[in-house]
């Protein structure tokens, strides 16, 4: 994937993918950063994580290597047994304790975090761009990799959210 190239010379990018694709390109981008960089964290807010952890395991990415984050689903369980896994509710501030005990306990040397959008649906526009301005400052001073991505359903929201979290990130990459 182009993302891996340019994640060499720039600390932040977003990616912005149809949104057909957006499970199959969120998964193996996964797969891309754990093969490049080893110890990944994967903040999923909409691909189940059993899911992208049932194809990290097929790919041949160990558990020991990758960290999930999964929204909590009432009823379903989201981890499987066996990984380093949590839940959030997609508050950003109980994301943010989720996700930065793993970071601070996992030290991993890439996070891939997506969709965006769902941030701002959960949230507060303004607080879901603090969040994103925080972990893309966060990434820059610790010298982790961050990949954003983006999966807007209309052409108007798409650019909304490029034009919002463009201020942010060092690069954008259409995925087609």
């Amino acid at each position: 994937m182009a993302f891996i190239q340019e994640l060499k010379k720039k600390d932040v990018i977003l990616v912005n993918v149809q949104t057909n694709l957006f499970k199959k390109r969120f998964i193996a981008a996964a797969s891309e950063l754990a093969k490049e960089f080893g110890k990944v964290c994967v903040a999923s807010l909409e691909v189940p994580v059993a899911e992208i952890s049932a194809a990290l395991g097929k790919a041949g990415n160990g558990k020991k290597s990758i960290c999930l984050i999964g929204l909590a689903a009432p009823g379903k369980k989201a981890c499987p047994p066996g990984g380093t896994c949590a839940e959030s509710d997609g508050t950003i501030m109980d994301l943010s304790m989720v996700l930065y005990r793993f970071i601070d306990t996992t030290q991993p040397k890439a996070v891939l975090f997506g969709p965006i959008y769902v941030l701002g649906q959960r949230n507060d526009k303004m607080e879901a761009l603090k969040f994103i301005n925080y972990l893309a400052d966060d990434a820059r001073k610790s010298g982790r990799k961050l990949v954003l991505f983006c999966n807007c359903t209309t052409e108007t929201a798409r650019q909304d959210c490029l034009r919002d979290v463009n201020l942010f990130v060092d690069k954008v990459l259409e995925e087609k």
